[in-house]
């Protein structure tokens, strides 16, 4: 983990200087709501599910081409995960944590912003919690992890940019990724896990 820290940051630092070179830079910080779920696909049962309410917050850099054009990216923290609500996997919440840099395009005109473009995660941790008793996830690619460590997937955001400092967001997040371990997967056919997230957030650039 802490290498692929490391290669993130490096990446981000290359990106700025180079588009440093063309386009007008910004920084700023990001911090909102989650309210993730996972979906479930060819498991022969469909759990009952709720959102699990969670937090995201980090720094971004954006990029401006022109007026209303420019690009984003960041390095920021998100809580994703899911609530069962009874059903053959019981009652219990799972909650996941992901270090996460999002690709952007982005587009303002008259207060209206717009953004759009894949993201990348890196599990950090993670708990399983019945009411009673928690567990840590195992983050891995065996049979006996829980999840994989990888999450990627594609971000939808539109809000209104109050200032040229202040902006508030809704967004979608629709993951790619299956997060059932790559070792576990063979064993389970086609069966897949995604997250999902529904977020609002505020960002102040700097």
């Amino acid at each position: 983990m802490k290498i692929n820290v490391l290669h993130i940051v490096f990446t981000l630092f290359l990106l700025g200087a180079t588009m440093d070179s063309f386009a007008q830079a910004r920084f700023g910080v990001k911090a909102g709501l989650n309210m993730a779920s996972q979906n479930y696909d060819n498991f022969g049962f469909e759990p009952d599910t709720k959102m699990y309410l969670t937090f995201m917050a980090g720094v971004v850099a954006e990029f401006d081409f022109s007026e209303s054009f420019g690009f984003g990216t960041g390095l920021q923290y998100h809580g994703k995960g899911v609530k069962y609500d009874g059903g053959v996997l019981g009652e219990q919440t799972v909650s996941t944590n992901y270090l996460q840099v999002p690709f952007q395009f982005q587009f303002r005109k008259n207060g209206f912003f717009a953004a759009a473009g894949p993201y990348v995660g890196f599990a950090i941790n993670g708990q399983f919690d019945d009411g009673t008793d928690k567990e840590d996830i195992n983050f891995g690619n065996e049979e006996d992890d829980d999840f994989g460590p990888l999450d990627y997937g594609v971000n939808l955001e539109v809000g209104y940019q109050f200032s040229d400092n202040l902006r508030l967001t809704g967004s979608y997040s629709l993951g790619l990724a299956n997060i059932i371990p790559s070792d576990a997967q063979d064993l389970l056919d086609d069966a897949t896990v995604n997250n999902s997230v529904i977020g609002l957030a505020v960002t102040y650039l700097f």
